[in-house]
C-alpha cells in the first residue's frame, strides 16, 4: 500500500505507517510518487460484463391511427402547433389585438402634435388592409390653422390643429353625420 508523509513528502510502497524522518503518521495514497507521472491504466475488455442494449423500436409493416395518435400525444409541443396556428389565423381573420376606434380616439390628447396623433391613428399593417387615404397625406402645416377629417370603419375623426398641435377632436357616426 501507497502512503506519504504529509510533512516532508516521503514515499513509499511498503508497510510503513510512520514516517522515518518525521516520525508523524503517514497518509495512504492511490497517487504516484511527487515528480512521477502515473501509469497509464490498462483496462481488459474482456473483465467488464456485457450490458443488453434496450430494445430499438422496429418500424412495423402497417400502422393505425391509434399508433399514429399515440406517438401525436407523447409530443407536447406537437400538440401546442395546430393550437397556435389556429389562433394566429383566427387573429388575422377576425382582425383579434386590433383596437377600436374609439379607443384610438380616446387617447388622442388636445395638445398632441401631429405626429404623435398619426403615432395613434397609425393604420394596419396586415397584407389584407390598405393603408387609409388620410394617412398618405402631407403633414399639416405648422403655421397657421389646419383641418384633418379620417373616416375609419363607419366613424368619422376630426381634428383641428393650430400651429402644428391638435387644438379640436370630435368623433361622430357616417350615418348619422348624413342626416
Amino acid at each position: 500500500m501507497a502512503r506519504l508523509c504529509s510533512q516532508c513528502k516521503y514515499y513509499t510502497n511498503g508497510d510503513e505507517t510512520t514516517c522515518p524522518k518525521c516520525n508523524i503518521p503517514m497518509q495512504f495514497t492511490l497517487l504516484p510518487p511527487p515528480g512521477a507521472n502515473a501509469a497509464p491504466l490498462v483496462i481488459d475488455r474482456n473483465s467488464i460484463p456485457h450490458r443488453v442494449r434496450a430494445r430499438d423500436m422496429a418500424p412495423s409493416p402497417s400502422w393505425s391511427v391509434w399508433d399514429l395518435f399515440r406517438s401525436y400525444r407523447a409530443s407536447r409541443a406537437l400538440i401546442a402547433t395546430p393550437l397556435a396556428i389556429i389562433m394566429i389565423i383566427c387573429g388575422a381573420f377576425f382582425g383579434w389585438g386590433k383596437d377600436d376606434v374609439y379607443a384610438r380616439f380616446d387617447r388622442i390628447q388636445v395638445g398632441m402634435t401631429e405626429k404623435q396623433v398619426r403615432d395613434i391613428l397609425q393604420p394596419p399593417r396586415r397584407g389584407k388592409y390598405s393603408t387609409p387615404e388620410w394617412y398618405k397625406r402631407p403633414i399639416v402645416d405648422n403655421d397657421g390653422y389646419d383641418e384633418v377629417d379620417i373616416t375609419e370603419n363607419g366613424l368619422t375623426l376630426h381634428l383641428e390643429f393650430m400651429d402644428g398641435r391638435l387644438t379640436f377632436k370630435s368623433v361622430e357616426s357616417v350615418e348619422t353625420a348624413g342626416r
